[in-house]
This record gives C-alpha cells, sequence and structure tokens, in this order.
C-alpha cells in the first residue's frame, strides 16, 4: 500500500504539474490570441489610413494635375484678356471719336450755311458800293456837262462838239455814305475772312478725326467706313 500511494502521490504531481503547464499554456494562448487581435486591429487601423493616404495622394495627383493644366493655359488666358481689353478700349475710343466726327460734320455745315449767308451779304454790300461809285462818277460827268459850250472843247475829251451830254443821276449819295458802305463791305468781308478760317480748322480737325478712326478700325481687323461717308456723317 505504501507504494501504491507513493504511486498515487506521483501520479497526482504529474496531474498538478500538467495541470500548471496547461494552466501556463492556455494563459500563453490567451496572451497571444489577445496580441494577435491587436495586431490585427492594428493591421486593419494601418490599412484604413493606407486607403486614405492613398485617397490622398489620388487627390494630391488631380489636383497636381489641374494645376499644370491651369498653368499651361494662363499664357492664353492672359493674351486673350489682353486681346478683349485691347478690342474693349479700342471700341469706346472709337465710339467717342466717331461721336466728336459728328459734332464736327454738325459745325461744318452751319459753318457753311453762315460762310454762304456772308457771301451773299458782301456780294449785295459791294453791288452797292459799285452802284454808288457810278452814282457819283454819274453826278461829277453831269456837273462838267453842265459847263460844255458848243464849239468849245471838252476838259475830258477835247472834243468841240457834245452830241449826248451826261444826264443827272436819279440820287446822288455823298461821299460820307459812301465812304460808311465801304467800310461795312471791309467789315463783312473780314468777317467771311474768319468764317472760312474757321471752316478751314474744322476740315483739318474733320481730316484727323477720319485718320485716327481708319487706323482704329486697322488696329481692330476691321474693313474702316468709307471716308466719304465720314465726312457726310
Amino acid at each position: 500500500k505504501r507504494n501504491e500511494l507513493l504511486s498515487v502521490r506521483g501520479n497526482l504531481e504529474d496531474l498538478a504539474k500538467k495541470r500548471a503547464d496547461h494552466d501556463r499554456t492556455s494563459n500563453d494562448l490567451k496572451k497571444h490570441t489577445e496580441e494577435l487581435r491587436d495586431i490585427r486591429k492594428q493591421a486593419e487601423e494601418l490599412d484604413t489610413k493606407k486607403r486614405q493616404m492613398e485617397e490622398s495622394i489620388a487627390r494630391g495627383n488631380a489636383f497636381v494635375m489641374e494645376c499644370q493644366t491651369a498653368s499651361e493655359a494662363l499664357p492664353e488666358a492672359i493674351r486673350t484678356r489682353d486681346r478683349i481689353k485691347k478690342a474693349l478700349d479700342t471700341a469706346m475710343e472709337s465710339e467717342a471719336k466717331n461721336t466728336l466726327l459728328t459734332e464736327v460734320n454738325g459745325s461744318m455745315a452751319k459753318s457753311e450755311e453762315l460762310i454762304h449767308e456772308k457771301e451773299d451779304e458782301l456780294s449785295s454790300q459791294q453791288k452797292s458800293v459799285e452802284a454808288m461809285e457810278r452814282a457819283i462818277l454819274s453826278d461829277r460827268a453831269y456837273s462838267l456837262a453842265t459847263e460844255l459850250r458848243e464849239g468849245a472843247p471838252c476838259p475830258v475829251c477835247g472834243s468841240t462838239h457834245h452830241p449826248a451830254p451826261a444826264r443827272p443821276a436819279d440820287a446822288t449819295p455823298t461821299s460820307r455814305q459812301l465812304e460808311i458802305c465801304r467800310k461795312l463791305a471791309d467789315k463783312t468781308a473780314n468777317e467771311l475772312q474768319q468764317l472760312k478760317a474757321q471752316h478751314s480748322a474744322l476740315a483739318a480737325k474733320q481730316e484727323l478725326l477720319i485718320h485716327d478712326i481708319s487706323l482704329l478700325h486697322s488696329a481692330s481687323d476691321e474693313e474702316p467706313d468709307n471716308p466719304s461717308e465720314l465726312r457726310s456723317e
């Protein structure tokens, strides 16, 4: 029996030792399982971060491509902007000059009317001066005629025969009246000269505007208007 007891005790000790080994193994297994679970969790987190990074990289690459495309298109966009601005500035300047040209054309039309009126006025005054001069000469001739005697020589032509002596004028102006009429005609002539000078200045301004407008049309690749049409607008 003693031997049996020793044998049982030995078996129990073996069993206890195996149980302890099993418990240690079980604990190690649990620990490894938890570590594996943590590793898997970390792997999943890393995988998620990897996908996020890949997505960020893809968005970054797309943004870089957009920037590159925009950078390549920028010079052409700037050129287009400059062309549009130049065309707009040209159109505005052309419109301003066309407006000014219209005003100049109107001023020239009025100037021409004033010149025609002043020419008519001067012509009438010059005719009056001529008529008054003829009347005064006629009156002087009549004064000489009243002193003529048949057979006596004429103090002007020397003839001794006087078949058609001068007759008195219907109305004889005075020298003062003739002088006033001459001064009035001279004043009108000066005014006419000033009007013509102003008209010439307007014509020069008109030509300059037409030239500038033609250049603006050429700069905008448009056909310029007919100069004769510009003058008559």
